[in-house]
């Protein structure tokens, strides 16, 4: 299905334009500003729905507007119309209306009571509008005949039927993001993989989470002593500090003993002394010799008695002595003990480390034969999938060609490649519509041209002209010429 002929009027900058096209290729020319645009949106406007349709459709200083498509089959009309509302309110004198049209809504500025809004095509000395004036509305109306003349119930859902999206602009594909692009073929095709993508996005980042960590492990790994030849387990160091404790009251009881064996010196110096005025004393008193001879008696059995205290005292200092260990050797041995448990606690903080780091290791094998699984899967979906151009395919979110990126393809190959997927998308109604024609070389243009007759398609084409050469339709100030 084609366009056989296309009415215009008043569509943007066009007054009114009547075409019957022929052939394939539809050049449309004119300077900027000429309306030649028009022509494409006017196609766009009556065929693609209220999606399309800009706010201001009509042409400037124009109320209504009208376009009429002649597709063979049917005939598709779309009626454009600025509609100005005034409030019929109380302050309203209706009676200096000069004329009025259809009633069209109810409402009220100045009460909840709804009342007749009119439209206004002349007032007189009325106090103007009231607060309440509306800008115009635009309406639509779309109507769709076959033959006989018989109108479609439901017009935008006939159309709607006939294409799964509206004429398409080839060069809107090529310039089209890589995602955009995969997602358009994705729908021309069928091929929903959206719960595949969505499952391979969740594993593929924790993946990447787990890869980052394996990467921060290995990284610190390396920068960790590994100390492979200490021991497995820990020396205990409260055993040689209750060594060294012990030692110490060893210490305190051998100095105690070393007090006392001086102060029995001392005494028994002391004593001899004594001993040695009384010998003297008992000389030179006879007299007393008795009373002293008693009291030296008594003096050497105490003297006796203290080198004997003495001579044990002693020998217990050398026993005690024997058995007081070296403090300077036990602190050593602590000291080779700290490292040394450093050294197996590096071990084991390196083993731990290495631990994890094989579990990460292991999660990151887990979602690659995932993700494997997942675009397995999308291939097999691809692969019984029959593109519009062979060579084409999907691979992840980007159209390839032929193996290859589609941005690495030809510019003769992507314009191909685009034009065939506008036909495709557009199986009823061949339409092409391509704004930036310019954009195109001559040989660029001759091989869609081609392209498109082989498919027995239509191709509207809009150009900067300043002449006719060349141009199927010539734009002038919104007209044909």
């Amino acid at each position: 299905m084609k366009i056989i002929k296309l009415t215009a009027e008043n569509i943007k900058r066009l007054t009114a334009v009547e075409i019957t096209p022929e052939g394939t290729l539809i050049t449309v020319g004119g300077k900027n500003g000429a309306g030649k645009s028009s022509v494409l949106d006017a196609i766009a406007y009556a065929l693609g729905g209220q999606a399309l349709i800009p706010d201001k459709p009509i042409r400037i200083g124009q109320k209504e507007a009208k376009i009429e498509v002649d597709l063979g089959d049917v005939v598709v009309t779309r009626k454009f119309q600025l509609r100005s509302l005034l409030c019929n309110c109380s302050s309203t004198n209706n009676d200096t209306m000069e004329e009025i049209r259809e009633p069209l809504l109810m409402a009220n500025c100045d009460s909840d009571t709804p009342k007749e809004l009119i439209v206004d095509k002349g007032i007189s000395s009325h106090e103007r509008l009231c607060d309440s004036l509306k800008e115009p509305q635009l309406s639509s109306m779309l109507t769709v005949k076959n033959p006989a003349g018989q109108k479609y119930q439901s017009p935008q859902a006939m159309l709607d039927g006939l294409f799964g999206r509206l004429s398409f602009d080839p060069l809107v594909f090529s310039r089209a993001t890589i995602r955009n692009q995969a997602e358009i073929l994705r729908d021309l095709v069928g091929l929903d993989v959206s719960k595949l993508d969505k499952e391979r996005a969740i594993i593929l980042a924790g993946r990447t989470e787990h890869n980052n960590k394996v990467k921060f492990l290995e990284a610190k790994l390396i920068s960790m002593p590994k100390c492979s030849d200490a021991p497995e387990e820990k020396i205990s160091m409260d055993e040689i500090s209750q060594k060294i404790i012990e030692a110490e009251e060893l210490r305190t009881v051998y100095s105690t003993l070393t007090l006392q064996v001086s102060a029995f010196e001392l005494q028994y110096e002391q004593i001899s002394a004594l001993v040695q005025a009384e010998d003297l004393r008992v000389k030179k008193l006879e007299d007393t010799l008795k009373e002293h001879t008693i009291q030296l008696k008594e003096l050497k059995d105490k003297a006796h008695q203290k080198r004997q205290q003495l001579s044990k005292a002693k020998v217990i200092m050398k026993e005690a002595s024997t058995k007081v260990p070296s403090t300077e050797a036990l602190s050593q041995e602590l000291k080779q003990a700290e490292k040394l448990n450093d050294l197996v606690q590096a071990r084991q903080t390196y083993i731990q480390v290495e631990l994890v780091l094989s579990e990460h290791q292991t999660k990151v094998e887990r979602a690659t034969l995932k993700i494997t699984a997942i675009d397995q899967e999308k291939r097999k979906k691809l692969a019984a999938i029959k593109f519009p151009i062979e060579g084409l395919d999907l691979d992840q979110n980007r159209v390839t060609f032929n193996g290859l990126p589609f941005d690495q393809a030809s510019t003769a190959e992507q314009l191909r490649i685009s034009v065939a997927i506008g036909l495709a998308l557009n199986p009823k109604l061949k339409i092409l519509l391509v704004r930036d024609g310019n954009a195109l070389d001559s040989n660029s243009l001759k091989a869609i041209a081609e392209q498109a007759a082989q498919a027995e398609a239509q191709l509207w084409l809009e150009r900067v002209a300043e002449t006719k050469d060349g141009v199927t339709v010539m734009i002038e100030d919104g007209a044909v010429v």
